[in-house]
Parts: C-alpha cells; sequence; structure tokens
C-alpha cells in the first residue's frame, strides 16, 4: 500500500484523526490534506501517534518495510493507546 494510501486509510477509519494529528504536528488539518507525500521531517512523530511505521510513510528515506516479527511498527495501524496519567497516590512525587 503506498504511503498516502495508508495515511488517508488511518484518517478515514474514525472521524477527527486527520485533525488530531494535525494537532500533533502543530499544523493545521488543510496542511495535512495538501500532501502528496509526507515530509520526511514528521515521519517519526506520524509513526509515533498513527502507529505507521516510517518505513510504510517513506521508503525512500527510511528503507523498505522489515518484516512484522522484527519491527512492531510494521503492523496496521490501529488506534492509539490512550495515555493516562497515574493516580496521584501511586505518583512516587506525592507519596514522600
Amino acid at each position: 500500500m503506498p504511503a498516502m494510501d495508508a495515511l488517508v486509510s488511518y484518517f478515514d477509519a474514525e472521524r477527527g484523526r486527520r485533525t488530531a494529528l494535525a494537532s500533533a504536528l502543530e499544523l493545521s488539518p488543510g496542511t495535512v490534506s495538501q500532501w502528496r507525500q509526507v515530509p520526511a521531517h514528521h515521519c517519526l512523530k506520524i509513526e509515533e501517534v498513527t502507529g505507521i511505521s516510517r518505513h510504510r510513510l517513506r521508503p525512500d528515506v527510511y528503507g523498505p518495510l522489515p518484516s512484522s516479527a522484527s519491527h512492531p511498527a510494521a503492523e496496521t495501524p490501529s488506534c492509539p493507546t490512550e495515555v493516562r496519567p497515574r493516580p496521584a497516590e501511586n505518583h512516587p512525587e506525592t507519596n514522600l
């Protein structure tokens, strides 16, 4: 699957994903929509947010996609895991 197809599929899977990614990149959603190719300097952050491998986004920069057994980001992207703060009673700085 070509790089932009993978990203467009990610956006189409759930409403608001384009806006969330644009916000994470400190860009407008319109800027992201205008991409014909993912800018190489955004690949690592996009991989972090979407789970789409940098190798899939820009194989010309990062090389071919490694086998999924050796590289977890090679998997098909899913909704990013929500990160929740630890409760205060478990936070080391509050247990002094």
